[in-house]
Formats: C-alpha cells, sequence, structure tokens
C-alpha cells in the first residue's frame, strides 16, 4: 500500500519539478509529456501546444513519492485543486473497495477502469472536496 501526492501546475511543471530537484539536492528527473502518450482515444485529442506539457514526472521527497503534471486539458486550474491524494495498492479488491467507499457521497471524475497506463485506475472527489487517484500497483502498465 502507498500513499502519495500529485501536484498539477498550468503549463509550468517542468520549471517547478526542476526547481523542487534543486531544493531537495536531487539529480532532475525524466519527463513524459502528452506527446508521449498513444493516440488512441479519438475522444481526446492532443493539439501541438500540449504535446510540450508533462503529463507526469516525480520526485521521492523525504521518502513520499510526489507526482507532478502539467493540469491536463479540460481542467481548470485552480488553486487549491491542484493538489490530488494518491491512494495505490497492489490489492486489487482493496482498490476496488477503497474506490466505492470514497465515492459514497462524492462525485465520480474517471470511472475505476483499465487506462493506457494502469490496468486499473480511476479518479474521485469525495464528499468533503478532497480528489483522489486510485491505482492498482501491480497494474500498472506504462512508467
Amino acid at each position: 500500500m502507498t500513499f502519495s501526492a500529485f501536484i498539477n501546475f498550468s503549463g509550468n511543471c517542468r520549471e517547478a519539478v526542476t526547481f523542487y530537484a534543486k531544493v531537495f539536492n536531487q539529480d532532475v528527473p525524466s519527463f513524459s509529456t502528452y506527446g508521449d502518450m498513444p493516440s488512441a482515444d479519438p475522444n481526446f485529442s492532443i493539439t501541438d501546444d500540449m504535446k510540450k506539457l508533462v503529463m507526469y514526472s516525480s520526485l521521492n521527497i523525504g521518502g513520499t513519492n510526489v507526482m507532478f503534471s502539467d493540469m491536463p486539458p479540460g481542467f481548470k486550474f485552480i488553486v487549491g485543486n491542484n493538489v490530488t491524494l494518491v491512494f495505490g495498492s497492489k490489492d486489487k479488491e482493496e482498490i476496488q473497495i477503497v474506490f466505492s467507499r470514497l465515492a459514497e457521497g462524492g462525485s465520480v471524475a474517471c470511472e475505476l477502469q483499465e487506462t493506457f497506463y494502469a490496468a486499473l485506475y480511476g479518479m474521485i472527489v469525495d464528499k468533503f472536496g478532497i480528489t483522489w487517484q486510485i491505482i492498482w500497483e501491480d497494474g500498472i502498465v506504462w512508467k
């Protein structure tokens, strides 16, 4: 079982992560961009401007995995909604239980489903307004 933080930025993710790497005396990590993403979903088109935006990067800060991304298209960047909590487990059943419990009284932003990067992933805004990303760790297929 893991617990992580995910921080979104408004187009300056690469600059922020490079800064944080320096602050915490780490090498600058690799960056996956929206342009690296497979284009299999016809409902999610990637413009030339989006291709250079960071879709994923991470640093280990104080023993906690902190993940970073530029805010994906279709989501409005508002300071406060740019930080989400990430719960991961190698236990598929636990993922399903946690997802359904967090959904009680909340709203599902992304159903628990197979994606190009994970065999089981979902996103929920719980009844307290906290956004959670839920991922089955044994099902990660793209890093």
